[in-house]
């Protein structure tokens, strides 16, 4: 009879599952007693169950605006359910249905969760076959094909070329500035590569690239280490505190988006290579433009270690208050995002348009014919399936349309 939830006295449900309505209203079986002694306790004035129940006894009508659509379609399903035979035919139906879904999926070699003796006929879990050889998208699409689909519980997105700053340019101006500064000119290769890691980090992995590596000991008579690592990094995150206000702005479709999925009952993660410091300048700068992330971390709630080791996601998933890493979507615009959400177990995907590793503008990439479009996002996207991506999206809309139609 839908989700029940039993008390001493009351029973409450809900307009849908098996009573195949469509949900939009509860009910609630009680004692009248026990009614009456709630009036005047009620938290909530929409939810309000005395004064409700008063007004439907004067004029069987709601307090506020009637869910119409709801209340026929329940009409209809109660019905239907009579017209089945009942409460026990149709739990001999579902009963069926559960023996014949537990015996064919037995015969490609897929156990359900729960044994036998503890199933109930409503709702089957299975675990994943013991080979495996189909990836999430694969499944996702061929379910969605046949009129099903699988909801996610949290989207993890990450900052700059996924969600804000179209292209990632903010970083890339900072990093370039600063090795010129120090006499060395990086092409955007090797400023790119490293997107999505903690910046230190970058900025160690930069100068280890042997053009760069051979230019510096050319100049300065050694190899560099961690002392000029330190020494660029002062000077980079200066530069980049700077200007961050300037490149916080969300991409397209970035706002309208995550509100759809919100409505859809999807939370909303985030995690980035920024630290706190520079974070404190984004959010709120990104906020005042419509986009905020339920929660978002950066490496300094997890001692410094940024991608592509997970624990970002794991703080996201515990905030957020998530049981199961496969029921999480990680989103990027690098290499490394796509490695963190590999190395977290979750579902990881790419976005191309506006990502870092496209690295092009706004402009540059509206200037593009749409052949060279074409060409572009598919070199971007061959990039992310071959890190591991489970899916890759040209454009956030994209993703919205896949998770939710």
């Amino acid at each position: 009879m839908g989700k029940v939830v039993k008390e001493k006295g009351r029973v409450f449900s809900s307009a849908n599952k098996c009573i195949q309505g469509v949900p939009g209203f509860s009910f609630i079986i009680a004692r009248r007693d026990l009614l009456e002694a709630s009036a005047g306790k009620a938290r909530s004035l929409s939810l309000d169950l005395y004064d409700q129940w008063k007004t439907m006894e004067v004029d069987g009508k709601w307090r506020f605006t009637s869910p119409t659509h709801v209340v026929l379609a329940f009409a209809q399903a109660m019905k239907e359910l009579e017209e089945e035979g009942g409460i026990e035919a149709r739990s001999r139906r579902y009963t069926e249905n559960n023996r014949l879904l537990i015996e064919k999926m037995a015969e490609m070699g897929i156990r359900p969760y729960i044994d036998s003796t503890h199933q109930g006929p409503i709702i089957t879990t299975f675990f994943y076959p013991e080979e495996c050889c189909f990836t999430f998208s694969q499944m996702y699409e061929y379910i969605k094909d046949r009129g099903y689909a699988i909801y996610l519980k949290a989207v993890i997105f990450d900052w700059a070329g996924t969600t804000v700053d179209f292209g990632c340019m903010a970083p890339v101006q900072a990093f370039v500035e600063v090795f010129k500064q120090y006499g060395i000119e990086p092409t955007m290769e090797e400023v790119r590569e490293p997107m999505g890691m903690l910046k230190i980090d970058h900025i160690r992995t930069m100068l280890k690239m042997d053009r760069i590596k051979a230019l510096w000991t050319e100049k300065y008579g050694k190899e560099p280490g961690e002392e000029e690592a330190q020494a660029l990094y002062q000077i980079f995150e200066e530069k980049l505190l700077s200007i961050l206000h300037l490149y916080s702005d969300p991409k397209p479709g970035v706002v309208e988006t995550v509100n759809r999925l919100r409505r859809n009952g999807i939370k909303i993660g985030s995690t980035t290579g920024y630290n706190d410091k520079m974070m404190e300048i984004v959010v709120p700068a990104a906020k005042e433009k419509g986009y905020e992330p339920d929660v978002w971390f950066s490496p300094d709630s997890t001692g410094q270690k940024g991608r592509p080791y997970p624990y970002m996601i794991f703080r996201n998933i515990e905030a957020l208050g998530i049981k199961k890493v496969r029921r999480v979507l990680k989103v990027g615009d690098t290499i490394s995002d796509i490695k963190e959400g590999k190395n977290a177990g979750v579902w990881s995907a790419g976005i191309v348009v506006g990502s870092s590793e496209m690295g092009l503008t706004q402009e540059e990439y509206e200037a593009l014919s749409p052949e060279e479009r074409d060409a572009k996002c598919a070199e971007v996207a061959e990039k992310f399936m071959d890190a591991g991506a489970d899916k890759v999206f040209y454009t956030i809309e994209d993703l919205g349309e896949f998770l939710l139609g």
